[in-house]
């Protein structure tokens, strides 16, 4: 595999990722229960016996994106052993526990490390991204940019204050845990 496909690798998965954040954040959803829900009925079993909110959840204009208590956890650990210790410090001092239960739960290799994998991940979920504690030993400034094109383009797909945190946590990344 030469330099340059090896570099487009943290690429193609930044945009799998987005596209998977992109259709997970489009899913339908239904509005209210109606008769079609229910099974068959008669007159022991009325069809509306589930109470029907007529009123639209959200009616003012604001950024949404999917909740996981997960990620905000593990976002706020990352953020809080980042901010006590700095990044290099704050290395095996995170709860690697709570880390390896998000990725087991969203598909990612389950090692305890936030790498660019689980970091890329969190940006579905979370607009204040805590810095990438584990790069590849082999990473290099190109792996960075990659990993920061990936953030910049979910928050391409964000709008309001969730964009412009989403981009900030693009901006700050620089590989400070030690790339080469």
């Amino acid at each position: 595999m030469s330099k340059n496909s090896s570099a487009l690798i943290p690429a193609a998965l930044g945009l799998a990722v987005l596209f998977y954040v992109f259709k997970k954040a489009n899913a339908a959803t239904p509005d209210k229960v109606t008769e079609d829900d229910h099974p068959a009925h008669d007159d022991e079993h009325p069809v509306n016996t589930h109470p029907v909110d007529t009123h639209p959840v959200n009616t003012h204009p604001v950024d949404t994106h999917p909740v996981n208590a997960q990620a905000v956890a593990v976002s706020s650990n990352l953020l809080s052993v980042q901010a006590k210790y700095g990044v290099k410090g704050a290395k095996g001092k995170e709860d690697m526990g709570l880390v390896r239960a998000y990725q087991a739960a969203n598909s990612l290799q389950a090692d305890g490390k936030s790498g660019v994998d689980t970091l890329t991940s969190l940006a579905g979920y979370v607009s204040n991204l805590p810095l990438v504690m584990y790069w590849r030993k082999d990473a290099t400034k190109r792996n960075v940019a990659a990993y920061k094109d990936a953030i910049h383009g979910i928050a391409n797909l964000a709008t309001g204050t969730r964009a412009a945190e989403l981009h900030a946590s693009a901006d700050r990344e620089t590989g400070q845990a030690g790339t080469a």
